[in-house]
């Protein structure tokens, strides 16, 4: 039982430890930002800002959900490699259509091969 209770105290002290870490982080970025005098975003500014432009904060907070809530079911290298292996079909995907204002590179058999031994490594790191 006294085990038990260390754990639970152990963890208590760690996620108290983890919101501190945040605050400081988030408050060292705030910090950052103002000595560099970076103006405060303004309104007309987010209004012409492009319409795919908040999706990388969305992808983020997608990604650290799943990493939270998947690692522990999958493990941490199949994770981390369906992690690159999705990043990496995606910008296959963005480059071969050029969104996001990027140059068109369209795919090519060797593209489409190196994404697939991308998966197949996935599949053999997960396979048990």
């Amino acid at each position: 039982m006294r085990r038990r209770d260390e754990c639970a105290a152990i963890s208590i002290v760690g996620e108290q430890m983890a919101g501190k870490r945040r605050i400081v982080r988030a408050d060292s970025r705030s910090l950052c930002v103002r000595l560099r005098n970076v103006p405060e975003p303004t309104g007309d500014g987010l209004a012409k800002m492009p319409c795919w432009a908040p999706l990388g904060g969305l992808v983020g907070a997608v990604q650290v959900y799943a990493g939270l809530t998947l690692v522990q079911k999958v493990g941490a290298g199949p994770f981390v490699g369906l992690t690159v292996t999705a990043a990496l079909v995606m910008s296959l995907v963005v480059d071969h259509y050029g969104w996001f204002h990027m140059p068109v590179h369209a795919l090519n058999p060797s593209r489409v091969l190196g994404a697939l031994l991308m998966a197949g490594g996935v599949a053999l790191i997960a396979w048990h």
